[in-house]
């Protein structure tokens, strides 16, 4: 977000002093710290100088010395009240003493004393977008732009407001504004690219923040988004690297550290022993606040109702949604007490079915964690549940202050957090076995018996269609899932496939393939192993769920990728009928499918091994009447299982919180009786000694 700040020159004033010319010198230059030692002579000499202190003040804060600012601001403030610089200035500065309150009114004073101070409406504007209040925000950015329509700050912050609602055409308009004003702002630069990332035109996209770094290699946000693009195109090793150079830029960005964490997943090379000491080391950079000791006053009764926290980015339109509403609309409310902590920047109707389930709500956005730790404490969860692990919107960093009395994560992540404050992860025997998984965690695994989800099928999934070999004269494999699981190990596996299972085609969907230069690359790997563009066909994203979802009637049998399964992507083949083979891997991203397909006594689509998988799926193909069959049941099949019983899952579900709710009781009146025992032998050992001393 660009955030307006006074002109210098117009914060020092009119430069009638040379002390202060001098100071105002240097500071235009560059030199902070001898524009320090001159605005200090210059206030040392005339200590009724508000420019001066001004002038002191800009340089405190440029030098970090923030306190010190504070009160030279302070100073200045004291002898002109309504000076408007003065108190954006103060307000920019709570902003980095992240104190959002004590900022806007300091912008809305500003504001009072000067109602046309575009830094106030913009940085106020900042603010509001910043916790969420979209519709004050953009009134701000306007009311920028009807003062100054060129004001390209206010541009590019509408840029990232619209981008943050989806509306990515809008936001690319405002974003291509502020740059005809400022050709070279390399902060507009890179997020024209992230807007075009978002809409699958990746080469623009690439080309975009390419265009950023030249003009700024060392912009941190830049090689950060040069990742996620280069990942989106498939290209794991080189986004990892770039992720690389972010966090060599930005050592203390926890974000850029858990998008490269989230990388590894797509990357076969990577084991899960690889993955849990870079999620350790996460938590050595991240994670410091862990080390303190908590207590708690949560009552250790193990059989009263029990209050449950989620922590989540998703109570919105997401797929996480179609695994855990059904928890949400079948669990037992005279057992369990829901609160959702939101991290939730454009709410929608889904987010207010959330709502509505739970029994309590807090917005998140633009809070810190201390606060947000704080909420969690006034209201006594007793079981805190990270839906996040380390994707967009997670709220680790009130994880690591440890607010509840017993941490968990589940269902957003695939792998382990390797947080030393999260004790439990959620999962079940399938896709985490017992024994060498167990040590690939930081967390303990807490194994649901008939599964780790639950799947929701959405409302406007349109009915099962007839398979398509019945009208076609060849079979049609198909994989919605995203495009960085595609890595050259599957492109080869399936190659294989088509070249087994005589006039085969594949279809290929995802958002991703709007890109023609990604099209094109894929096509070059398939004519490489022999399978030429036509048997091939690339879609990108569909708009609407029906719309969707109604495109595998054009699909035969699914291809799970590997080493990161589907998820969504393969409960939702299934549930518009078609099968879907698996390969099992060896870790919990590699057996999700093998866990969903247990789930429906479907063992015989999971292969061990990539011959297997490619043999798998070509017995399939041959047996058309075994396709036309499953195609008829597999969504009846679905209903009838443990897959899609909310009513069961959520029982299961509250049983095992149960069980860790009593272990913690448990242990915690141990320690009480413990600690009242050792009270007591201290006190009588006291009484004899004391005894003894009088004799």
């Amino acid at each position: 977000m660009k955030q307006g700040g006074c002109d210098v020159s117009a914060q020092i004033g009119v430069i009638d002093t040379d002390w202060r010319r001098r100071g105002a010198v240097h500071f235009l230059a560059g030199r902070i710290a001898d524009a320090a030692l001159a605005f200090e002579k210059a206030v040392s000499s005339a200590p009724e100088d508000a420019d001066a202190l001004a002038g002191l003040a800009l340089a405190r804060f440029r030098q970090g010395r923030l306190e010190e600012s504070a009160i030279c601001f302070a100073g200045a403030l004291q002898l002109r009240p309504n000076d408007a610089a003065t108190l954006v200035n103060l307000g920019n500065l709570e902003v980095h003493r992240k104190r959002p309150t004590a900022a806007e009114a300091y912008y809305r004073r500003a504001l009072a004393a000067a109602p046309d101070c575009i830094e106030a409406w913009n940085n106020l504007g900042n603010l509001c977008q910043a916790d969420g209040r979209m519709d004050q925000a953009q009134k701000c950015y306007q009311r920028v732009l009807q003062i100054d329509s060129r004001y390209a700050s206010a541009l590019n912050n509408l840029g990232n407001l619209y981008q943050k609602s989806g509306r990515f055409e809008a936001a690319e308009k405002y974003y291509r504004c502020a740059l005809s004003i400022r050709p070279k702002d390399f902060e507009a630069l890179s997020n024209v690219g992230q807007c075009l990332r978002s809409q699958g035109r990746l080469t623009e996209a690439l080309s975009a923040t390419d265009e950023a770094l030249q003009e700024n290699p060392g912009f941190d946000a830049a090689h950060n988004n040069r990742g996620l693009i280069l990942q989106d195109q498939g290209r794991i090793q080189e986004a990892i690297g770039a992720f690389d150079k972010a966090i060599a830029l930005s050592p203390k960005n926890a974000s850029v550290r858990s998008n490269r964490l989230f990388a590894m997943h797509y990357d076969r090379h990577t084991t899960p022993a690889d993955h849990l000491r870079a999620a350790r080391r996460w938590w050595t950079q991240h994670g410091t606040e862990a080390a303190q000791q908590v207590s708690f006053q949560n009552d250790p009764d193990p059989f009263r109702k029990l209050r449950i926290g989620f922590v989540s980015g998703d109570f919105r339109s997401h797929s996480v949604v179609f695994f855990l509403m059904p928890l949400f609309d079948s669990y037992d409310r005279q057992k369990l007490e829901i609160h959702c902590y939101a991290e939730v920047e454009s709410p929608d109707e889904t987010t207010a079915r959330f709502l509505q389930s739970s029994c309590g709500w807090h917005s998140t956005v633009g809070q810190d964690a201390t606060t947000v730790a704080g909420w969690i404490r006034s209201d006594r969860i007793d079981i805190l549940i990270d839906l996040a692990g380390h994707t967009g919107g997670n709220r680790l960093d009130v994880f690591a202050l440890r607010p509840a009395p017993i941490q968990m994560t589940w269902l957003g992540y695939p792998g382990t957090t390797g947080s030393p404050v999260i004790d439990y992860r959620i999962t079940d025997a399938v896709a985490d076995p017992p024994g060498e998984s167990d040590a690939w965690h930081s967390e303990q695994l807490l194994r649901l018996p008939k599964g780790f989800l639950c799947y929701q099928a959405a409302e406007e999934a349109p009915p099962v269609a007839l398979a398509p070999i019945v009208r076609n004269d060849y079979v049609t494999f198909g994989s919605f899932n995203t495009l960085p699981k595609l890595n050259f190990e599957v492109i080869e596996a399936w190659a294989t496939l088509l070249r087994r299972v005589q006039g085969s085609r594949l279809l290929i969907k995802c958002r991703q393939l709007a890109d023609a230069d990604t099209c094109q690359r894929l096509r070059d790997q398939f004519a490489s192993l022999g399978v030429s563009a036509h048997r091939i066909r690339f879609m990108p994203k569909v708009e609407g769920t029906k719309g969707h979802l109604a495109m595998y009637h054009e699909v035969d049998i699914g291809l799970d990728p590997f080493p990161y399964n589907g998820t969504t992507t393969t409960c939702e083949t299934l549930w518009m009928g078609v099968p879907v083979v698996t390969l099992c891997g060896d870790r919990h991203s590699g057996r999700v499918g093998a866990s969903i397909l247990s789930r429906l006594g479907l063992e015989s689509l999971i292969a061990q091994d990539e011959e297997e998988y490619v043999e798998q799926a070509a017995a399939l193909a041959r047996d058309a009447e075994r396709l036309i069959h499953l195609r008829r049941t597999l969504r009846r099949r679905m209903l009838n299982s443990p897959l899609c019983n909310g009513s069961a899952f959520s029982r299961s579900f509250e049983g095992m919180l149960g069980k860790t709710w009593i272990d913690w009781c448990g242990g915690r009146m141990l320690q009480k009786a413990k600690e009242e025992c050792l009270s007591t032998v201290l006190r009588v050992g006291g009484d004899i000694e004391r005894i003894n001393l009088v004799r």
